[in-house]
């Protein structure tokens, strides 16, 4: 954000960027205790969070989900998107290896992105749900997921590749994954976002 700020070159994008500089410095302490917490809550429910939206879209909008939006929650879902695809692309390949372990693990017979209780798609839910109750403007919410975007996923992708080393010291075999659904994302994987 620093960085952004100092090349912002109209005022009002360094006052937009200040503040967003300024309430993280205020928010950062509730956020860090806050996002464990409801991250553990989102995997002992075993079901992905709401958020101010209502619940965790597994699709597209509907048209009436569409007409209860005002313009900020539709850029807001936009944003969200553009982030999910981000976080995505930078831990695909070791998402893709910890969901064939997944799959092994819970007896499936083939590869189910959407039965991961880690997949990208609940982090950035938590993550928005702790955004929302810092109570923070819209504008500040999209600032900050457009530049978390790339680190979410580089820290994911790391977790995941651990997480695996770690089920594979334990003998488990992976599932076997087509070459082609290990090469982009499942439909349903992209289509996730929250609401």
């Amino acid at each position: 954000l620093e960085q952004e700020f100092n090349r912002a070159a109209g005022q009002l994008e360094r006052a937009q960027l200040g503040l967003c500089i300024k309430l993280l410095d205020e928010k950062a302490p509730i956020l860090c205790a806050g996002f464990p917490v409801v991250l553990r809550q989102a995997f002992q429910d075993k079901q992905t969070a709401s958020s101010q939206f209502g619940e965790l879209a597994m699709g597209e909008l509907s048209h009436v989900q569409l007409e209860r939006m005002d313009e900020n929650q539709v850029q807001e879902r936009v944003e969200l998107a553009r982030v999910l695809q981000l976080v995505q692309g930078g831990a695909q390949q070791s998402l893709n290896e910890l969901n064939a372990y997944l799959g092994a693990l819970l007896g499936l017979g083939h590869v189910k992105p959407d039965s991961n209780p880690l997949r990208p798609q609940i982090y950035l839910t938590v993550l928005q749900d702790a955004l929302l109750q810092a109570g923070l403007p819209v504008q500040v919410r999209m600032t900050w997921l457009r530049h978390l975007g790339a680190p979410l996923g580089e820290v994911l992708s790391a977790s995941y590749a651990a997480l695996v080393q770690r089920i594979r010291s334990y003998g488990v075999e992976p599932l076997r994954i087509p070459v082609a659904a290990a090469r982009q994302p499942a439909r349903s994987q992209s289509a996730a976002l929250p609401q």
